[in-house]
């Protein structure tokens, strides 16, 4: 037999069609486009009833997601889609199609807090005859509570509650509920309170509190005093045998939720009467009228003076009541005015009013007051920042999810890298799965090892070096996480509840639709990819290797001693040295070893002086200038260490007009301020990418230039395309840059090894910029040779542009394009419109109002392209001004009416 020897490239690039063809023919997919099934859920799209028909993308996986969950009665699905595809449109008709097929829907989405007014005018925009409420506001429970009592059925049209998951997940203020204390005649007699009980106030009896063997180890020896010793026996926790206990303090009832689990009873402990031990309080200080005033200071076009003006009117109690309901009274009307008038009704529009301050979580009242199955369809949008395995709005979202029927995940960026942080958002939606497959709820930890890429250190260490006896090994283990997913994660969790769908999917409907015009368009400009290797300044290499090497030997120590605040401040100030040497660089921290305090300090060999990388944004920017773009410049260093106001001095300096957005704007008035420096004429904007990965569309922006990254994956992808949009012409181009041979390349080469994960999760293996920096060796070879199947076989067509430079001589921008104008599609569309219209009428159109986001721009004209049936709308007249402005940059030619 005659073995032949290949690489995988080339063994993959032989029979990678046939491991493919193969595969395909194994699987049994739900939805098939271009079969009769697929076609019978894409007519259903069609028939329900939406103000805003989707894009034939939109379209396509809308009916995939209805085929899932309603077809095959599956509970959840996760649809993973990029940025501007339009989630919370397809989220909206999903939840339509639910009432066509069944009866009215009732959803809860829980959604970023600066997008609960967002979410209520998408609904309300898309779906005829739905009602969208808000509840975001510390009087949302009363609303739901009024709510389900009025109709605790089914709803009698589609409905939407909308709240913030900070909201979802907020708890109420808690006191101790503990009044009576008792000591002994001795106890007074001393003066101290080293015997004064805390009664039970339900059983009487004193409270204390067990304690282990090691914590009475480690208490002090003023405080052992205090200990009760019950038995002595062998140490039992359910008899209480071998046991100390303590007298609590009134500080340990004041923290948590506390209960009468043990009590001291005629010198032994017994089991207590499990009553609560503590009660709900109010979160302000102060009377009714203060708490009031200040309520009404937190609504836009209110000021102090007229809130105590209106917490003083007679009619006081009617205004806060027509407030609840989202009505401005007529009394403070009259003190307000018009124009502050439509300020607060615009403000409790989008985020609700309360007159108290109470908090008790959404998530609980839905759980334990609602009738059960009130809500039929939860959705989550942002699902990636809900993926925490132990935190509130992690637990917010699976006491929701439980408490509907089915559920609807919406993100951008489902998978961070590592396969443990995909496992709480796995379990949450789909936990029957979960068990099945052997995963118990807080398993993340195993799934990571099972599934995912761990690394583990193994240390030996002698404690006894003696010659006459055997010495003993001290083992330590560390477990390190790393970037990768086994393939199994997405064959056996993803791909049966998630959809995943990318800007570029959108594009090819209308490209169809223009070729049978005889027309080539491109909806989608050219994105662009580069990584900037920065190298620092020749004087400052060796400083750099000296600072390095003595921060990481402090960062070993604190690992050792398992000093992790003081690990992660040095690892904080390492990273920062190479972009704050512009002056001294100083760390400080305490050796508790010398018990002296220790600082070394990394001087700049020319104080003051514009670093290289300053430099390369500079030219950058001043070179965007040139050209008519505008440059936006992420930074993670906004607080302590504050880069962003010497980049902004910088840049004024350089004459450009600059601008710093930062986390002091409130999060619903950041689209009105980069609106209002666009008009002021800005060249460049500085950020950190954190304030704008969500919500914000940067169409202003054509050039993004990271001056660093940071570590996550989910804020990288957000950031990165924020003005890579439908309705963008100009030819996008975003910049990574980083101090080659520095501490800031290990950032780098996570970051890529991250997003080469991230990527292949949802099918997409093209290279990115940082590609090249990924290690490969530690991944999967199994994932390695999807990789290699799926590489032989793809379109390359919407690949970005990637490339490495060094400095902007470099810098060859062939290979760029832009998008169609809007106005030349949009022409395009009423052709394809009018043509599918009968001969013998007029153009009619829906009479609706005008869309306010390129999203809507061609949405309208898709009705012809994705509907079986037309329905006859009144005709509109023709305008004589057909030029009509979308957004805040796009003109549309529309002589029709049609937008």
């Amino acid at each position: 037999m005659q073995v032949i020897k290949q690489s995988m490239p080339d063994f993959m690039a032989d029979f990678g069609k046939t491991f493919f063809e193969k595969a395909s023919a194994s699987l049994n997919p739900t939805f098939v486009p271009g079969t009769d099934r697929a076609k019978a859920w894409e007519q259903v799209v069609d028939v329900v009833p939406k103000s805003r028909p989707p894009f034939p993308g939109q379209r396509t996986i809308i009916a995939a997601v209805a085929a899932h969950l309603f077809g095959k009665d599956k509970r959840a699905a996760i649809l993973s889609a990029d940025m501007g595809t339009g989630k919370t449109l397809m989220a909206g008709v999903l939840a339509a199609i639910g009432t066509h097929k069944r009866r009215p829907q009732r959803v809860i989405a829980m959604v970023p807090p600066h997008l609960v007014g967002k979410w209520i005018r998408e609904v309300e925009k898309t779906i005829p005859g739905a009602k969208a409420y808000g509840i975001n506001d510390a009087g949302s429970i009363a609303r739901l509570e009024r709510a389900a009592r009025e109709n605790p059925g089914a709803p009698k049209t589609t409905e939407f509650w909308i709240t913030g998951r900070v909201r979802a997940r907020m708890g109420f203020s808690k006191k101790s509920g503990m009044e009576k204390l008792e000591g002994g005649f001795l106890d007074l007699m001393r003066g101290d309170r080293r015997k004064k009980k805390h009664l039970c106030p339900d059983c009487g009896r004193p409270v204390v509190v067990l304690k282990t063997e090691r914590e009475v180890e480690k208490m002090s020896p003023e405080d052992r005093h205090n200990l009760i010793y019950v038995g002595k026996g062998e140490e039992s926790a359910e008899t209480g045998d071998g046991q100390h206990a303590a007298w609590p303090d009134d500080a340990y009832f004041e923290k948590g939720r506390k209960s009468c689990d043990w009590v001291y009873h005629k010198g032994g402990l017994e089991r207590g009467c499990g009553t609560p031990l503590w009660q709900a309080t109010r979160r302000g200080v102060g009377d009714q009228e203060t708490l009031l005033v200040k309520a009404l200071e937190a609504i836009d076009g209110i000021g102090n003076t007229k809130a105590k003006t209106v917490a003083a009117c007679a009619d006081k109690d009617d205004v806060v009541a027509d407030l609840c309901n989202g009505v401005i009274h007529s009394t403070l009307y009259a003190i307000l005015g018009k124009s502050a008038s439509t300020r607060a009704h615009n403000h409790i529009m989008r985020y609700g009013f309360s007159g108290v301050d109470g908090n008790y979580a959404i998530s609980e009242f839905i759980k334990r007051q609602l009738p059960k199955g009130w809500f039929d369809i939860s959705v989550f949008d942002e699902l990636h920042e809900l993926d925490g395995d132990n935190t509130a709005q992690g637990v917010a979202m699976g006491v929701i999810a439980g408490c509907t029927k089915k559920i609807i995940g919406l993100t951008g960026t489902l998978v961070d890298g590592y396969a443990g942080s995909l496992f709480p958002l796995l379990f949450r939606i789909n936990p029957r799965q979960m068990l099945r497959m052997g995963y118990k709820a807080g398993d993340a930890v195993l799934f990571q090892r099972e599934k995912g890429v761990i690394k583990e250190l193994v240390t030996e260490d002698l404690e006894d070096d003696f010659v006459s006896s055997k010495g003993r090994k001290k083992v330590t283990r560390q477990t390190r996480n790393l970037p990768g997913l086994h393939p199994s994660v997405i064959t056996d969790f993803l791909l049966p509840n998630a959809v995943f769908v990318e800007l570029q999917d959108m594009e090819e409907g209308v490209q169809e639709i223009a070729r049978k015009h005889g027309e080539d368009i491109r909806l989608l400009p050219s994105y662009r990819e580069t990584y900037v290797s920065v190298n620092l300044r020749e004087s400052q290499v060796d400083p750099m290797k000296k600072f390095t090497t003595e921060m990481v030997n402090i960062i070993k120590k604190a690992r050792r001693t398992g000093n992790k605040k003081l690990m992660g401040q040095a690892f904080y100030t390492l990273l920062y040295a190479a972009d704050g040497c512009f002056e001294p660089v100083d760390f400080e921290w305490f050796d508790h070893e010398t018990d002296t305090p220790c600082k070394i300090t990394l001087m700049p060999d020319n104080p003051g002086e514009i670093l290289e990388k300053e430099k390369i944004m500079l030219e950058l920017a001043l070179r965007e200038k040139a050209a008519g773009r505008r440059l936006l410049v992420y930074s993670i260093y906004t607080d302590k260490r504050n880069l962003l106001s010497r980049y902004h001095e910088l840049a004024t300096q350089a004459g450009l007009r600059s601008y710093v957005l930062r986390s002091s704007v409130p999060t619903h008035k950041r689209e009105a301020w980069i609106e209002e420096v666009m008009e002021k004429g800005c060249d460049v904007v500085f950020c950190n990418q954190e304030i704008v990965k969500t919500g914000l569309d940067m169409f202003g922006f054509q050039s993004i230039f990271y001056m660093q990254t940071g570590y996550s994956t989910n804020t990288i992808l957000q950031s990165a395309k924020r003005s890579w949009r439908i309705g963008q012409t100009a030819p996008i181009r975003t910049y990574f840059s980083g101090y080659a041979n520095s501490p800031q390349m290990n950032v780098l080469k996570l970051v890529a090894k991250k997003l080469n994960v991230s990527n292949q999760a949802k099918g997409n293996i093209a290279e990115t910029s940082l590609s090249h920096l990924a290690e490969d060796d530690e991944g999967s070879s199994l994932m390695a040779m999807a990789n290699q199947i799926l590489e032989s076989i793809r379109e390359k067509d919407h690949d970005p542009i990637v490339g490495s430079i060094s400095s902007l001589d470099e810098d060859h921008l062939d290979g760029e394009y832009g998008a169609t104008a809007m106005h030349i599609i949009s022409e395009i569309l009423r052709r394809e419109y009018e043509a599918g219209m009968p001969k013998t009428t007029a153009p009619k159109f829906v009479s609706q109002a005008k869309p306010s986001d390129p999203m809507d721009i061609l949405a309208r004209v898709f009705a012809t392209a994705n509907q079986a049936v037309q329905k006859e709308h009144e005709a509109k007249p023709i305008h004589q001004n057909t030029i009509k402005r979308i957004g805040n940059s796009i003109l549309v030619d529309d002589p029709y009416d049609l937008f």
